[in-house]
């Protein structure tokens, strides 16, 4: 029943930012669109990060991460983060309303800047299989916790070492809905296909 009333909560929160804040938001749509149709956003070997040897190779990141990455460093966070500093919401409410606003702002993107940011995520595959070419994905088995914490909702500190995109990128990734998982393995579909093209054409030269 809790975990409804916070689901029902962040929707709420969610429709209010949006209503609140509608003509910025709406801006920040028109921005990423121009700088998609003026060819201004970053390539595929910008998108990826480079590790370090000592650290966890991540997977590619589909079309929808990319997506949530680059309006989040268009000005999404801080429209959210302002509004949550206004109305004294708690900042762990931060990531999860910014995640479920990108959702909305993501279907007000027209079906040919949506087609962008699925292609850029096969060039970041492409990408990713040259900088790592033995790197194969392995699911995260997460622990199930039966017992529960009492969170103090008065603290407004976010104790998170990861920075805020980072939060909301490891959040997507958690709880990617079962829509989002077959786009992947559509676009994943694809690049197979794209895969064997290209060994094709390279048979057929020699």
């Amino acid at each position: 029943m809790a975990q409804e009333s916070l689901v029902t909560d962040i929707s709420e929160l969610t429709l209010q930012v949006r209503s609140e804040n509608k003509e910025e938001l709406d801006n920040l749509l028109i921005l990423l669109e121009k700088k998609i149709d003026n060819d201004e956003m970053p390539k595929a070997n910008e998108i990826l990060r480079y590790h370090d040897s000592d650290k966890k190779i991540k997977r590619p990141p589909n079309s929808i991460i990319i997506y949530t990455n680059q309006i989040g460093k268009f000005g999404l966070l801080n429209i959210v983060r302002n509004f949550c500093e206004k109305n004294g919401i708690n900042k762990q409410k931060l990531v999860p309303i910014s995640k479920k606003l990108s959702k909305i702002l993501w279907e007000d993107l027209s079906s040919e800047h949506q087609n962008f940011f699925e292609e850029l995520a096969l060039k970041v595959n492409v990408e990713h299989k040259k900088l790592y070419p033995n790197y194969k994905y392995a699911v995260r088995k997460r622990k199930v916790c039966t017992t529960y914490k009492q969170y103090d909702f008065k603290t407004k500190t976010d104790d998170s070492s990861l920075p805020l995109d980072e939060q909301v990128e490891e959040s997507y990734e958690d709880s990617m809905s079962s829509s989002t998982k077959a786009t992947e393995n559509k676009l994943t579909e694809k690049q197979d296909e794209l895969d064997e093209l290209i060994l094709d054409s390279s048979d057929d030269e020699n």
